[in-house]
Parts: structure tokens; C-alpha cells; sequence
């Protein structure tokens, strides 16, 4: 569970640094949170078959998050402003996917524990959020930043739970445990 709590702390945690005029790199790169994700299902997919699909899609996250780090960083996201909303809406798809089906092996980990309906909860807070978000990026860019608060909240909501869920690890059988 450490490397899944720090996988998300990389992914949702976004620290950049401006590059020029359109250059921007990330101080906490998304694609080294997708490799901590990735790796942390695989350990648990050995307990629980049902990490393996997050298992897939955090893989899958690598090389689509560092094309997105490429992109940003060498500023070529700033002429191509719908394309990298597509893709960004993609990305988001595929890592709402992927935190989707975390929360449902979790369920079937634990034996279906409130953790993980709270999780649920926040997931579809989170998908809301990102949805409305993306709907009124291009017409409505000044809504988008109170938009972005709300969302960076139930981000911060969602690591607290990882959280929680890291420290409920130790009531869970021994068997389950050591996959993790």
C-alpha cells in the first residue's frame, strides 16, 4: 500500500517549473507515480486477481503520462491547444478507469470495508469535477480555476483515504497482508 499511497501523491501532485515561453516541467513527473502504482497492484495482484485490470491501465499510464511530460516540457503543447485537450481528456479517462477499478479489488481485498465505499464516493466526486472541468475549459477559462480547487480537494480528500486504508492494512489476515 506504500507504493500505491505514493504513486497517487506523484500523480495528483503536480509541482512545475516554467520553461520559456511554453515549456513547463514537472518537479513530480506523473509517469513516476504510474510506475509506483503499477508496481504496487502487480505486488497485490499476487493476493487479489481483481488488481490485475488497475494492474493494466497503471502499465498502460506510463508511456502515455511521460509523452504528456515530453509534450509539456518541450512547449509543443502550446500550439496544438485541442489536441492536448483530447489527450488530456484520454489520460484522464483512462486514470479514472484505473482509480475505478482500484476501489472495487480494494472491495474485494477487504471484503467490501466502508473504506472502500468512501473511496467510491470521492471517485465519483473526483469524476464530476474532472467532467465539468473540461466541459467549460474552452469556453469558460475563468471558471476553470475555481473549478480546479474543488477538484485539488477531493484530490486531497481521496490521498487521505489512500492514507487510511494503508493504516486499516494491519487488521486485515495475515495472507492478505503480505501481498502488499
Amino acid at each position: 500500500m506504500k507504493k500505491i499511497f505514493w504513486g497517487y501523491l506523484l500523480v495528483l501532485l503536480d509541482l512545475s517549473i516554467r520553461i520559456g515561453e511554453n515549456g513547463r516541467i514537472s518537479m513530480l513527473p506523473a509517469f513516476a507515480g504510474y510506475v509506483l502504482l503499477a508496481l504496487g497492484f502487480r505486488k497485490l495482484q499476487a493476493r487479489e486477481p481483481a488488481f490485475r485490470l488497475p494492474c493494466i491501465l497503471a502499465f498502460l499510464l506510463i508511456p502515455v503520462s511521460a509523452a504528456d511530460y515530453l509534450l509539456e516540457a518541450l512547449g509543443a503543447a502550446a500550439g496544438h491547444k485541442v489536441f492536448m485537450l483530447v489527450f488530456s481528456v484520454c489520460m484522464s479517462g483512462l486514470a479514472l478507469a484505473m482509480d475505478r477499478l482500484f476501489i472495487r479489488a480494494l472491495a474485494a481485498f477487504g471484503g467490501g470495508d466502508l473504506k472502500a465505499g468512501l473511496l467510491e464516493r470521492i471517485w465519483e466526486v473526483r469524476t464530476a469535477s474532472t467532467a465539468v472541468l473540461y466541459a467549460t475549459l474552452l469556453p469558460k477559462p475563468q471558471f476553470s480555476a475555481w473549478i480546479m480547487l474543488f477538484l485539488t480537494a477531493a484530490n486531497i480528500v481521496w490521498l487521505y483515504n489512500i492514507w487510511e486504508v494503508k493504516g486499516i492494512w494491519a487488521s486485515w489476515p495475515e495472507e492478505k497482508q503480505s501481498g502488499a
